[in-house]
């Protein structure tokens, strides 16, 4: 049932699924009848036609023993009625898509500052984050445009005030480009799509200050573990990056660690993760372990040696930071 409901859209006559749907459902436990729930109302939300058929059926799950049950009927039939009073154009324009869902987390991080800072409630005002989501909308739209190579002029945007890219983020994005291309190490994974901004995974406090960047290809994501040591006394060894997927459609293809880092110096290491060619979109969290050998000196002579790691802050991949955006 997740695979109808996954290929809702794709499949020729989904109705011939329904009657097998709601079998499910009315010989089956209360986690299979709530699947068939949630299958049932992604073929409406898919295929309006199919709207009042399900709709009967979904009006009887709400007398279901079971919450769950209940729960995913009562959301699906307020879709489906929103549907009818909105009509399918307006409706499909309340929905976030990724790309929206990515605009917050970015209008978030952005204003993470002012929130932790204040009080006030309108820090997070809805017409704000609204816009902000407009503006990305019209900044996405200029980037496919140019993906196709079609010109701007020819492209009637809602917006002539959009917000261009700031010159310094066209700066860093070509000279990743640079950097992946000269390196052989990255020569087969494509073409570079989308570039996140560095987020911190370790307290600002720590004795190791860790940076991460998601760096997304076709089929590939690449994150960048800078790293930087702030001890005077110790030297980094054999210094790199374990990571932990709670999805098995990630995997870790290859690891570019760091031979040393010196006290108050830096640098970076790459890990390359394949995904599941059969999904565009994954949400996944990624659990991480900074490992490395420690080298510690008094002046010149050094005074131990040892191997340590430290866990860092999960990394979220949404499914919106998936989504193939080039610049």
């Amino acid at each position: 049932m997740n695979l109808l409901a996954r290929e809702a859209a794709n499949v020729a006559h989904p109705a011939k699924f329904v009657r097998l749907i709601y079998n499910r459902f009315i010989l089956e436990d209360s986690n299979i009848r709530a699947t068939a729930i949630s299958t049932l109302g992604k073929f409406a939300l898919e295929k309006h036609s199919l709207i009042p058929q399900i709709k009967k059926i979904l009006d009887t799950a709400l007398e279901d023993c079971d919450h769950e049950v209940r729960a995913r009927a009562t959301f699906y039939l307020e879709e489906m009625n929103r549907i009818q009073t909105t009509g399918e154009d307006e409706y499909l324009d309340t929905i976030l898509s990724p790309n929206d869902l990515d605009s917050i987390e970015a209008f978030l991080q952005r204003n993470i500052e002012e929130v932790q800072r204040t009080e006030d409630a309108n820090v997070l005002d809805i017409d704000h984050i609204n816009q902000y989501i407009k503006d990305n909308k019209i900044q996405v739209q200029r980037q496919e445009n140019k993906k196709k190579g079609v010109h701007e002029s020819a492209v009637d945007l809602d917006n002539a005030a959009a917000v261009e890219r700031r010159p310094e983020e066209d700066a860093i994005f070509k000279k990743y480009q640079q950097f992946f291309a000269q390196n052989s190490e990255f020569q087969d994974i494509g073409e570079l799509r989308l570039l996140h901004e560095e987020k911190a995974v370790t307290d600002v406090n720590s004795e190791y200050l860790v940076k991460v960047r998601k760096i997304f290809f076709d089929d590939y994501l690449v994150l960048e573990f800078n790293i930087k040591n702030t001890l005077d006394s110790q030297v980094l060894s054999d210094v790199h990056v374990e990571l932990q997927f709670d999805s098995d459609d990630l995997k870790v293809m290859q690891v570019v660690s760091l031979k040393q880092i010196k006290s108050n110096e830096s640098g970076s290491v790459f890990i390359t993760v394949a995904k599941n060619p059969e999904f565009k979109i994954i949400m996944a969290n990624v659990q991480g372990f900074l490992k490395f050998k420690v080298q510690e000196f008094s002046g010149n002579n050094k005074t131990a040696e040892y191997d340590d790691e430290y866990q860092l802050e999960d990394v979220n991949l949404f499914r919106d930071s998936l989504i193939l955006i080039s610049f």
